[in-house]
């Protein structure tokens, strides 16, 4: 931003998610829809013609699950359903039998065990050894598709969703080159770098004990983010955009199985975490003087999470990616230069890898300057 220029920005998007990605890339639909809708609120300064600040405030609403092809539900979600829950069970009979990968040990006191709401709890007694009754429990399921179905079917409508604050972001960047001093006379490449902080400010702790889907991270992260723009002729500009995080701050999530009587555990991230996009912008109005207040653009972005470990269990970060497209308005470019600015982005969900909710969204940004 230029010096002394104030931008906000009110973003609204409505997320729906009907696939995830397995390990191995292939798409996997498993009947079942995810909406969720919410907002962010971001305020930016020009600190100087080449340091900006930007403070960013995210905000859940909703977020509601159905079961959207019942056969695809039958056939694929139940299944995924069951087997979460038997991860579930598994973690928490692994702490009581000593230890992560020890389940096949002798517990040492006897545990029930609530498979899902609705279905007759199981007890496992001293002596015995978890990975049995793991396999007793299969066995069950397989005996019983109607009873499995119907309360899973349940379980899975009956998801809560975290509303609420998310993870507050403070950050600043810094231009390498602008408009008046790019790195090369005549070359209109430029370049900045930003760094900043994201706060777990979202109770992700709280969310887990309560069986709600966080909407935060849980951590505390620091980012380095590098971007660069080149404008090969006049009108059209490529943007490349990459951010690396890392957890500088562990948090707390409470343990998802009942089978140890729940427990809070330390949560990391392990490793960084890379986001960023490239990005084609096209000013129309630069040869039909009739759109100058119209710009187009299409990118296409990349996510590469970091590992989560949550107490001793370790889980790899998914990988995905989405192309975006959007037009906008520039109230900037109008004759009177109306200081407003509209955005509209279509993100699709392009392909992944581990991605349990691969989202398709609506996004919608105003903008808002002042000059002080």
């Amino acid at each position: 931003l230029p010096e002394s220029v104030l931008r906000f920005r009110a973003i609204y998007g409505m997320g729906e998610v009907t696939r995830g990605y397995d390990g191995a890339g292939n798409k996997v639909e498993n009947g079942l829809k995810v909406t969720t809708t919410g907002a962010t609120a971001v305020l930016e300064y020009g600190i100087t013609n080449r340091i900006s600040a930007q403070f960013l405030v995210p905000y859940r609403m909703n977020g509601k699950v159905k079961v959207d092809d019942e056969t695809k539900f039958k056939n694929v979600g139940l299944s995924q359903l069951f087997q979460e829950k038997l991860k579930e069970i598994k973690f928490g009979l692994d702490q009581a039998a000593g230890g992560v990968g020890l389940y096949t040990n002798n517990l040492p006191t006897p545990i029930d065990i609530p498979l899902i709401e609705g279905i007759p709890q199981f007890t496992i007694p001293a002596g015995a050894k978890v990975k049995d009754t793991l396999d007793q429990l299969a066995a069950f399921a397989a005996a019983n598709p109607a009873l499995i179905e119907s309360t899973a079917k349940t379980l899975a409508e009956d998801t809560k969703f975290q509303e609420g604050l998310g993870d507050i972001e403070i950050g600043a960047k810094y231009a390498l080159s602008t408009v008046e001093q790019p790195w090369f006379d005549g070359v209109p490449f430029y370049t900045s770098v930003a760094a900043g902080v994201r706060l777990d400010s979202s109770k992700y702790a709280d969310a887990t004990k309560k069986g709600e889907r966080p909407v935060g991270r849980g951590t505390t992260d620091a980012a380095i983010r590098l971007n660069a723009d080149y404008e090969p002729i006049l009108g059209v500009q490529l943007q490349l955009e990459n951010q690396t995080e890392f957890m500088v701050a562990k948090g707390k999530a409470w343990n998802y199985s009942e089978a140890n009587g729940g427990k809070e555990f330390d949560l990391e991230r392990k490793g960084a975490r890379q986001l960023g996009y490239s990005k084609l912008v096209v000013a129309p109005g630069t040869w039909v003087p009739a759109l100058d207040t119209l710009v187009l653009n299409a990118r296409y972005s990349w996510s590469n999470d970091s590992k989560t470990v949550l107490g001793t269990v370790e889980k790899l970060g998914g990988n995905s990616r989405t192309a975006v497209i959007g037009a906008s308005f520039d109230g900037l470019n109008l004759e009177n230069k109306i200081p407003v600015q509209l955005d509209y982005d279509r993100y699709i969900a392009a392909r992944g890898r581990d991605v349990e909710n691969a989202a398709d969204a609506h996004v919608v940004t105003l903008k808002l300057f002042y000059k002080f």
